[in-house]
């Protein structure tokens, strides 16, 4: 059985996430701000403290919590933010 998860009010066209048994599959976590919907640009810290907080609301929505987490990627847009 899978259960599909959005739990923040954003404006993006996906589901957050899947959770499929024992699993929870989490979408990319923009740097959505929680009061608009909306994307936000900013530094890279700013952007990723924002992704950080909807990843820590999907999976608290899937029931989960961060010592359950496998894997995350972070994808860079401009390879100087890397020393950031």
């Amino acid at each position: 059985m899978q259960l599909h998860i959005k739990s923040l009010n954003t404006k993006l066209p996906f589901t957050q996430a899947v959770r499929c048994g024992h699993f929870v599959y989490v979408s990319e976590q923009a740097s959505v701000d929680p009061n608009t919907g909306e994307i936000k640009c900013g530094t890279l810290a700013e952007e990723m403290t924002l992704s950080f907080k909807s990843l820590r609301a999907v999976i608290e929505s899937a029931r989960a919590i961060w010592a359950q987490i496998l894997k995350i990627n972070c994808f860079l847009r401009i390879k100087t933010d890397l020393a950031e």
